[in-house]
Formats: structure tokens, C-alpha cells, sequence
């Protein structure tokens, strides 16, 4: 039996799982494998990266891949750019679309159009995703959909209904696209291209986010760390335009402390653009991105992470965090470099973020036997935060950085009122985004709710979040 044993894995090998296949566990590499001529992916203890022609890698469409769809796009402007003359009318309008779409947050990577194709097709891939989802949720009929939602009323998933929109087609074919042209990348010599590349990456995690928001944006965060490793690029990396530089170092800051926060196993956030401070990133961040959060608090955040994924160092770092949080002012942020017309707004918003990240650190923390947080979280009472989160206006454009803080605070809310304002945030933020991220991130809250009034949530209410194996990012 030993002898027997010894030449067995424990697990199932990944290819196996992936196409859930019984698999004999064979030493070194799986018979099963072998006799359908499917290369192995072995039995690590990490899931390999592997890019796929595949649309998706779970649900119905595993595995498969969408035909070109041929479906005329009336637009009443078109792209001038010589290079793209000869381009479909469809890839044309999306392009269109997405360069003036006022949530483009990567605009900067705009000007790669042109000479990229491997991020054409990622741009496209996101304009048809976004498209689709306005397209699905007009208000004749979106608008009732998710008032199911914030009732409470168990409704299909967005992504099962897109299969009945034409944009969607076009959105799975374009990232059919994006994914060979990183799997062809990734198995030459040398990149020829790297800001294309980076780019497509970065876009690929937004395509994610807004598709669902669950744990597949960090298979390409992964990816795009293992790319700097392999082709041995230094930190520091100049891009070829200094913009491309900016963009890369302040979406990867973001996706990089935010995407760890409901995920059990934490990994800290180390740049690999720059050598910069992280906290000048940060501050770059504030300006550049959707996320709009204070350098301070987001340098903090990315802190708790570290000091979760590091017991030998917690307490200097909690001592260190707590610390930050309390010099920290709301006010003489919003007031710093800001018209007075948007100061309130600004106030409010750096209030929402340092509460909420009061209340994340209360949460890690929690965990740890003989670690005192010295701060009584939140500092400032819950009903006065969620006021302050029903005193934004969502034509502000801080509204677009609230998803992370709101879902965090919304996790604490118990009275009607409460969670009745924090309902009303997220429809508006779906008004501004169309992603089913944000529908995700409801559903998540109300079913923290609803254990919480049945007394079957778990006293730390992110035990339940890691529980639940979706590795969320609300962003």
C-alpha cells in the first residue's frame, strides 16, 4: 500500500479539475491526461496560469468559443484614424464609445489603439460588455430588474440574461481575442510590445470586474506578476509614454491593496512599475483613477494586508496603523487643493473611506489573540457614516469610489433605516457603472443581513466573505 501510495497524488491534477474529469492521480504527470493528449498542468498547490482560447471558465460556456456575430452598430460618428479606416463599423463604434465613455478610467492607454492590436480587442471586449449591459438594462427594463434586487427578490444572474444581447457576442469574441494574444506573448522569447501587453492585462481585470467581480480578475493580477518575473523587467520599467508609466503604477496600487481585502490568504502589495514610495503612488492614484481614496488610507489598507499575511510583525504595524488613522483628517483633506464648491463633498467622502477602513481593520484583527487596536472602530458613530454615505450626490465624481467603502459599512448596518440608505447607494452606483459587480456586492450584503437577523453569521462578518471562496473586489 505504501509502495502504491508513493506513486499517487493527493489531489486531483489541475487539468482534470478544470475539465472535471475523474483523474488517476498518477506520479509525475496523469495517465488520463496522456491518453485524450491533454498536456498535464500537474498537481501544485496553486492553480497554474494558463491563458485559453475559452470564453469563460466556469458555467455554461466553459471551454467553448463564440463565433463572430455579425450585427450592424448605427453610430453617428466614426473613428478618423488612418490606421483604423479599415476596421468593421462595429469595432469602430465601441472603440468610439469607449474613448468617450465618461467611466474610462484608463483613458491615458487610449492612444495605444491604433498601433495594438492585442489591445484593440481588449478595449472593444470592455466597450461591447458595458454596451451590452445598458443594452439589457434600460430603463423598460434593467431598472425593474435590479428594484428586484434591492427587495430582496432572488432574480437570474445579469450574465445569464446577457446571452439574449448581441453586444455580448461581440464582448466573448473580443476577449477570445485578448486571450490568445496574451497566450501568444507569453510564449515568445521576448515581449515586442510590453505597454501593450500591461495594458491589456489591466483592461482584461476591468472586463472581470464588471462581468462579476469575482476571483478570475486575479488570475491576470497573477499573471501580469509572473510576466514581470519571467522576462526579468526591472522595477522601474519606463513605458514609452510617461502617461502609459502613471496609469500602469496607479491601476495596479489599486487592484493590488483593494483585491486582497476578501481574500483569506493575503498578499501585500509590492509595485512593480516604479521605485517610487507607495505612498506617492498612492497620492497619484487620487487624481488618476476611478477609485479617488485618500493616499493615506489606501497606504494604510495596504498595510492591514501586510500585517495580516505577517504575525511577526503585526503589532509594530497595527501600532503603526492606528497611528495613521488617527492623524488623518477628513477635513483638511477635502480642503486641500479643492474648489470650495466641492469640499463638503470631498469631507464626506474621506469620512465614508476612513471608516470604512476603521472597520476592515477591526475585522482582521479581531482574529489575532492579544492584539489591542487602541481606537474604539468606527470612530465616528454608524449612524452619522451612513448618513454621510446618503449625503453624496451621485453626479459627484467621488461617487465613483464608493463601492469598496460602501459594501464594508453596509456589512455593519442592523437597523432598516441603515441598510435602507445603503440600498439606495448601490442603485445609484449601478446607475453609474452597469456592472453586475455592483449587484454582486448587494446580494453579498443582504445575505450578510439576513444570517445576521437568523443568528447564523459568524461573528466577524468577513469569516463569512473569505467563506464564500469568490475572492470578491468591489471596486
Amino acid at each position: 500500500m505504501d509502495r502504491v501510495s508513493s506513486n499517487q497524488a493527493d489531489d486531483s491534477c489541475w487539468t482534470c479539475r478544470r475539465r472535471r474529469w475523474k483523474c488517476d492521480r498518477t506520479l509525475p504527470s496523469c495517465c488520463k491526461c496522456a491518453a485524450v493528449g491533454q498536456p498535464c498542468l500537474g498537481y501544485g498547490k496553486e492553480r497554474p496560469l494558463r491563458w485559453t482560447n475559452s470564453v469563460a471558465s466556469r458555467g455554461k460556456l466553459m471551454g467553448k468559443t463564440v463565433p463572430r456575430q455579425a450585427t450592424f452598430f448605427s453610430i453617428g460618428r466614426l473613428l478618423v484614424d488612418p490606421d483604423l479606416q479599415d476596421l468593421p463599423t462595429t469595432t469602430r463604434g465601441y472603440i468610439a464609445y469607449y474613448v468617450t465613455e465618461p467611466t474610462n478610467s484608463v483613458k491615458e492607454l487610449m492612444r495605444l489603439i491604433p498601433s495594438s492590436p492585442g489591445f484593440r480587442h481588449t478595449v472593444v471586449s470592455v466597450a461591447a460588455l458595458h454596451q451590452a449591459n445598458r443594452q439589457l438594462t434600460s430603463p423598460a427594463h434593467g431598472h425593474r430588474s435590479f428594484m428586484s434586487v434591492l427587495k430582496g427578490v432572488n432574480i437570474p444572474e445579469i450574465s445569464t440574461q446577457l446571452l439574449q444581447v448581441p453586444a455580448y457576442y461581440d464582448a466573448l469574441y473580443h476577449k477570445q481575442k485578448t486571450l490568445a494574444f496574451l497566450r501568444d506573448q507569453c510564449t515568445r522569447g521576448e515581449l515586442r510590445n510590453p505597454d501593450e501587453v500591461f495594458a491589456s492585462i489591466l483592461l482584461s481585470i476591468w472586463f472581470e470586474l464588471m462581468d462579476s467581480g469575482k476571483d478570475r480578475w486575479k488570475d491576470h493580477l497573477h499573471g501580469l506578476q509572473k510576466i514581470m518575473q519571467t522576462f526579468n523587467f526591472p522595477r522601474g520599467l519606463a513605458a514609452s509614454i510617461p502617461q502609459f508609466s502613471e496609469c500602469f503604477d496607479t491601476n495596479y496600487a489599486i487592484f493590488g491593496i483593494i483585491g486582497p481585502t476578501f481574500v483569506k490568504t493575503k498578499l501585500p502589495y509590492q509595485p512593480i512599475f516604479t521605485t517610487i514610495p507607495v505612498i506617492d503612488v498612492l497620492k497619484l492614484s487620487e487624481s488618476q483613477t476611478w477609485a479617488g481614496c485618500p493616499a493615506e488610507l489606501l497606504f494604510a489598507l495596504s498595510l492591514i494586508n501586510a500585517a495580516s499575511s505577517n504575525l511577526e510583525q503585526t503589532p509594530d504595524l497595527v501600532y503603526h496603523i492606528c497611528s495613521l488613522l488617527q492623524k488623518f483628517s477628513p477635513i483638511q483633506w477635502a480642503t486641500t487643493g479643492s474648489k470650495a464648491d466641492n469640499v463638503m463633498p470631498r469631507y464626506h467622502f474621506a469620512r465614508i473611506w476612513r471608516a470604512a477602513v476603521e472597520i476592515y481593520a477591526s475585522q482582521v484583527f479581531s482574529a489575532f489573540e492579544d492584539f489591542d487596536m487602541n481606537l474604539q472602530y468606527p470612530t465616528s458613530s454608524l449612524d452619522s457614516i451612513i448618513s454621510s454615505i446618503g449625503s453624496m450626490d451621485a453626479s459627484n465624481a467621488h461617487y465613483r469610489g464608493l463601492l469598496w467603502p460602501t459594501f464594508v459599512i453596509g456589512a455593519e448596518a442592523h437597523t432598516p433605516a441603515q441598510k435602507s440608505i445603503i440600498v439606495e447607494s448601490y442603485g445609484h452606483s449601478w446607475t453609474i457603472w452597469r456592472c453586475e459587480n455592483v449587484t454582486n456586492a448587494l446580494r453579498l450584503l443582504q445575505k450578510i443581513w439576513k444570517l445576521r437577523e437568523t443568528g447564523g453569521m459568524p461573528q466577524r462578518w468577513i469569516e463569512y466573505v473569505y467563506e464564500s471562496g469568490e475572492a470578491w473586489m468591489f471596486v
